[in-house]
């Protein structure tokens, strides 16, 4: 059995770099995170949905076809409750709680929604390869592509590219994007 390639399209304002059509003709799963916002610089298309579920998440309507992945597990807040309050259904997949905490461990905070998704992309949905578009790590100066506020994090941004490093077959988007072939 071939195992597919997923796309983890972040938040971060560097996804303008790329057209909606080079993100669209992914070829394989397109993951898309908490508030994202479709367009012309990010892409419309998405496979999965990915969540912590937190407070300030938008509802909307998410097609039948679309997975829904919780990025947070049900320690002290009923994620599950919150999905199906927000999206009208329970999520498809929910982060396991041991990789969780032990990814909290090794932060000391709070990991971002993006770190979660890339590792239950590859150990739990155990996608061959994972690319990423739009992950900034909080530099530069706003927050996301969607909105001009200022960075505010509790996150750990510098020790989850560390940790990013460690975790085999993710690559980043702008190295597997070639283009259309030349005629």
């Amino acid at each position: 059995m071939t195992r597919m390639n997923l796309l983890i399209v972040g938040n971060g304002p560097s996804i303008s770099q790329f057209a909606a059509h080079q993100i669209d003709s992914f070829s394989g799963h397109i993951l898309r995170m908490n508030n994202f916002v479709p367009g012309e610089n990010a892409g419309f298309r998405y496979d999965i949905f990915c969540s912590n579920m937190w407070l300030d998440i938008q509802r909307r309507d998410l097609p039948s076809a679309v997975q829904i992945w919780c990025a947070r597990p049900n320690l002290r807040y009923n994620r599950q409750e919150k999905c199906m309050e927000l999206f009208r259904r329970y999520p498809d997949l929910t982060v396991d709680d041991d990789l969780y905490k032990k990814t909290h461990s090794q932060l000391k905070a709070h990991p971002t929604t993006g770190l979660v998704a890339i590792l239950m992309a590859r150990t739990q949905a155990r996608y061959e390869n994972v690319y990423l578009a739009g992950f900034d790590f909080f530099r530069g100066d706003r927050q996301h592509y969607f909105s001009h506020a200022p960075i505010h994090t509790t996150h750990k941004p510098k020790r989850e590219r560390k940790m990013l490093a460690r975790i085999d077959h993710v690559f980043d988007f702008a190295d597997h994007w070639k283009g259309p072939e030349e005629e």
